[in-house]
C-alpha cells in the first residue's frame, strides 16, 4: 500500500520533471551530464595505470606512423604492429609534441584524458541517436547513462586506448549513418564514409558497417520513384564507398606503396591474431585459438548489469517481431531498416565468434563495440515494456491510472542505474574487475580461480603507492625486472620526485615485491603456488586477494614470522642437498626448498622462475600441452645472511627441474621413473642407430645413448 501510494505520487513528479526537461533545448541536459563525468574524470585521472600496450605498442606505433608519413621510409614496414591503424594514437602524440611534453606523467595522463574524453563524446552521441530514434529526451538520457555506466568499460575508458576508442567511434559511426540517411545528400554520405573509414582504421571489424550501409542504400534504390531519385540515391551510395576507401587508404601509411596486396596481407594476419595466450575461463585455462563456443556470450553475460541485457533482449525481440509481421514495411522504411542494422551489429558478431572461434583474450574487450548497439536496443525495448505495463494496469489495476505503471518502470530504471553507479564507486579504481550477481562474488579467493580478473595488472599502481607512503628509507629498491618495464609501466604516472625514490639496481636486494595475485604472477588454478614472503599489505576485490605487497626482509615483520622461516631453514638443512647451483636444492615430498646459506647482496633483486619439465605430456591439462613444462615464479626471503625460497611441486611425472636465474638441473629425485622408461625401451629394437638410438614409443620419438659424455646434451 505504501509503495503504491509512493508510485502514485511519483507520476506527477515525473511529469513535472519532464516539463522542466523539455523547457530548455534538448542538448542542455546531456551536456550537463558530460560536464559532470568530465569533472569526475579529472579528479580520478591518475588513479588508473599505464598499460604495457600503451608503452610498448601503441605510442611507439603512433611515432612510427607519424615519422613514416613525414618521409622516413624505414620507420614502419618492418614493425610487427604495422597492420594496426593509429588514427586515434596520433592525436595524443600531436598534443604531446605541440605542447612539448617530456615527462612520463604528463605524457600518459594526457593519453588517459583524451581516451576518456572520446568515451564521453561517445556517450553524448548515444544520447543524440536515441533521441532522434525515439523523439524522447528521457530515453536519450537513459541511453547515455547506460552507455557511460558500464563498470568494466568505464574503468578502461581511462587507459585502454585500443578497445575503448573503437567503441566510442562505433557509436559516432552509428549516429553518422542515421544522420546520413535522414539527410540523404551526397555531402552527408561523404562524411559518413569518412567516419566509417576511421572506424575501420581503429579495428578492421568496423568494416561490417560498409556492406550494411550499402545494402540499406540499395533498398532505397530499389524502392525509389523515378529515375532522378534513383540516380541521386546511387550517387550518394557511391560517394559513401569512395570516401570510405579513400580516407582509409590515407589513414594507413603502410598501404600506400602497394594497397591491394598489403590490404590482403592485413586481412590474413588480423583474421587469425598471432597473439594466442591461454585464458582462464570457468576454472580452466583454454587456448585463445581454440576457445569454447560460449566464451563471448558468457563473458558479456557475467560482466554486464543483467537488467541492461534484459532490456536489450526485449528490444531485439521487438525488432524481430516487426521484421516478421511487417516485412514489406521494413524494407521500405528507413527507421525500421536502421533498427535491423542495430540488431545485426549486436547479433552477427556474437554469432560469428561462436561459429568461427577467432582468437580472443582478456574477457570480451575486443568486442566492447557491441555495447553501442546493445544500449540502443535497450532503449528500443523500454517503450514496449512501458506500454505492456500500462495495458496490464488498465485491465487489472483496479481503476489506477496507467501512469502508475510508467512511474514504477521509471523508478526501477533510475534505481538500477543508481545501483550500478554505487557499485562502480565501491570498486574504484578497479571497475574493470566488475562481475554481476550471476557469479559467486562472496566465497573467499574463489572468483579469481574461475575467470581472468586482473590482466592489466593495474593493481600494481596501488602497491607502489603503498610503498611510497609507508617506506621511510631512501631510496626504495625494487625487484629487478628491467628499467623499462618497471619505470614506464608502474611508475609512469607518479610525479618525478616519487619516481626517483625507487632504485632499480640488480646488485641490491629488493625491499618489497608487488605481487599480483591473479593469473601467472602466482600460479594457475589447480597447480601449486610458491611460498610467498610475508605480506605487509593486501588488496581485495569481491573477497579475492588481487595484490599483495610483500617483503623479503624479515626484519620488517613480526618476530614470530621471522622465527618460522628460521625453523624452516634449520629443518631442511639437516639433510644433504640434491643439487648445489647458486642455491642448494632440498626436496621434501612435494615441497622444494632453495637455500643460499651465504647470500650476497643482490640475490633477491632478481626474478626467479621454477621450470618443471614433465615426462608424460599427454597427461597434462590443456594449459601446458603446448609447452611441456610448468612455470612457477619464486619469491625469496632474507634473514641472518640467508636467502630462502620454497615452492610446491605439481602431481605430474617430472623429468627435471630448473630454476631460471640460478642454473643447473635437478633430476635425481625422479631418476627412477626415467630408468623405468629406459629399461622398457631396451626391450625394443631402435628405428635408427646413430649418435643416439632412436625409438618410436606410443607415437613419441625417444633418443638414448648408452655411454653419454657430459657434453652430449649441450648442443641444440
Amino acid at each position: 500500500m505504501m509503495l503504491g501510494t509512493a508510485l502514485d505520487g511519483l507520476g506527477p513528479a515525473l511529469a513535472a520533471a519532464r516539463r522542466r526537461l523539455e523547457s530548455c533545448p534538448h542538448w542542455v541536459w546531456p551536456l550537463a551530464v558530460c560536464a559532470a563525468f568530465i569533472a569526475v574524470g579529472l579528479l580520478v585521472l591518475d588513479d588508473y595505470p599505464v598499460t604495457s600496450d600503451a608503452v610498448f605498442y601503441q605510442r611507439p606505433l603512433a611515432i612510427k606512423v607519424f615519422d613514416f608519413a613525414l618521409g622516413d621510409a624505414d620507420a614502419l614496414p618492418t614493425d610487427h604492429n604495422k597492420f594496426y591503424g593509429a588514427a586515434f594514437e596520433v592525436l595524443p602524440l600531436l598534443v604531446e609534441r605541440i605542447a612539448g611534453l617530456d615527462d612520463t606523467r604528463s605524457i600518459y595522463l594526457t593519453r588517459h584524458l583524451m581516451t576518456h574524453l572520446l568515451f564521453i563524446a561517445g556517450g553524448f552521441c548515444c544520447y543524440l541517436l536515441a533521441y532522434r530514434m525515439t523523439g524522447s529526451r528521457l530515453l536519450g538520457l537513459f541511453a547515455m547513462l547506460l552507455f557511460l555506466l558500464h563498470p568494466r568499460i568505464y574503468g578502461q575508458s581511462f587507459f585502454n586506448s585500443k578497445d575503448l576508442p573503437f567503441l566510442s567511434m562505433f557509436m559516432v559511426a552509428l549516429l553518422c549513418v542515421h544522420w546520413a540517411f535522414r539527410k540523404g545528400t551526397v555531402p552527408a554520405f561523404v562524411v559518413c564514409g569518412a567516419v566509417v573509414a576511421i572506424l575501420v582504421n581503429l579495428r578492421i571489424m568496423g568494416i561490417m558497417l560498409l556492406p550494411a550501409v550499402l545494402a540499406m542504400r540499395a533498398c532505397e534504390v530499389y524502392y525509389a520513384v523515378g529515375w532522378a531519385e534513383r540516380r541521386r540515391v546511387m550517387i550518394s551510395g557511391a560517394a559513401f564507398a569512395v570516401a570510405a576507401a579513400a580516407i582509409y587508404y590515407a589513414s594507413m601509411p603502410y598501404l600506400w606503396a602497394d594497397p591491394l596486396s598489403r590490404f590482403a596481407e592485413l586481412l590474413a594476419t588480423l583474421s587469425r591474431h598471432p597473439h594466442t595466450p591461454y585464458e582462464l575461463f570457468q576454472g580452466q585455462y583454454v587456448y585463445a585459438a581454440d576457445l569454447p563456443a560460449l566464451y563471448l556470450p558468457v563473458w558479456i553475460g557475467i560482466t554486464t548489469p543483467p537488467w541492461a541485457l534484459l532490456l536489450a533482449g526485449l528490444g531485439a525481440v521487438g525488432i524481430c517481431w516487426r521484421a516478421v509481421t511487417r516485412a514489406g514495411a521494413v524494407l521500405r522504411n528507413t527507421a525500421l531498416r536502421f533498427e535491423l542494422l542495430l540488431l545485426g551489429s549486436a547479433a552477427l558478431p556474437i554469432i560469428g565468434v561462436i561459429a568461427l572461434q577467432p582468437v580472443m583474450y582478456n574477457d570480451w574487450r575486443q568486442m566492447y563495440c557491441l555495447w553501442a548497439p546493445l544500449c540502443l536496443l535497450a532503449v528500443v525495448g523500454l517503450p514496449p515494456v512501458s506500454a505492456g505495463l500500462s495495458a496490464l494496469m488498465r485491465h487489472w489495476g483496479k481503476g489506477r491510472d496507467p501512469a502508475f505503471a510508467r512511474a514504477g518502470l521509471a523508478a526501477l530504471v533510475v534505481l538500477s542505474l543508481a545501483v550500478t553507479a554505487a557499485e562502480m564507486i565501491r570498486l574504484h579504481p578497479y571497475q574493470q574487475m566488475y562481475f554481476n550477481l550471476l557469479v559467486d562474488r562472496t566465497t573467499p579467493e574463489y572468483l579469481k580461480t574461475q575467470y581472468e580478473t586482473g590482466y592489466f595488472h593495474n593493481v600494481r599502481l596501488e602497491g607502489h603507492q603503498y610503498i611510497l607512503d609507508n617506506h621511510r628509507g631512501e631510496p626504495i629498491q625494487s625487484q629487478w625486472r628491467g628499467t623499462t618495464d618497471l619505470t614506464w609501466r608502474y611508475l609512469a604516472t607518479f610525479p618525478e620526485s616519487e619516481r626517483r625514490r625507487f632504485r632499480l639496481d640488480p646488485a641490491t636486494d629488493a625491499d618489497y615485491y608487488v605481487i599480483v595475485r591473479v593469473g601467472w604472477d602466482v600460479s594457475p588454478p589447480g597447480l601449486p603456488a610458491p611460498l610467498l614472503p610475508p605480506s605487509v599489505y593486501d588488496r581485495k576485490v569481491y573477497n579475492n586477494t588481487i595484490m599483495s605487497v610483500t617483503t623479503p626482509d624479515l626484519s620488517r615483520v613480526a618476530p614470530a614470522v621471522a622465527d618460522a622461516y628460521r625453523e624452516i631453514y634449520r629443518a631442511v638443512t639437516q639433510r644433504e642437498p640434491v643439487l648445489q647451483a647458486g642455491f642448494d636444492f632440498y626436496p621434501d615430498g612435494k615441497m622444494l626448498t632453495l637455500v643460499n646459506g651465504n647470500c650476497p647482496p643482490g640475490v633477491l633483486s632478481k626474478w626467479y622462475e621454477l621450470r618443471v619439465y614433465l615426462i608424460a605430456q599427454s597427461d597434462l591439462p590443456n594449459l601446458y600441452r603446448e609447452r611441456g613444462h610448468i612455470h612457477i615464479r619464486l619469491y625469496g626471503v632474507r634473514f641472518d645472511g640467508i636467502c630462502l625460497m620454497q615452492a610446491t611441486l605439481p602431481d605430474y611425472g617430472i623429468a627435471r627441474i630448473e630454476v631460471v636465474g640460478i642454473g643447473g638441473f635437478w633430476t635425481e629425485r625422479y631418476l627412477a621413473e626415467l630408468r623405468q622408461q629406459y629399461a622398457a625401451l631396451q626391450e625394443m629394437e631402435p628405428e635408427i642407430r646413430s649418435h643416439f638410438d632412436i625409438f618410436i614409443d606410443d607415437g613419441a620419438l625417444r633418443y638414448t645413448k648408452d655411454e653419454c659424455s657430459p657434453d652430449a646434451t649441450a648442443a641444440p
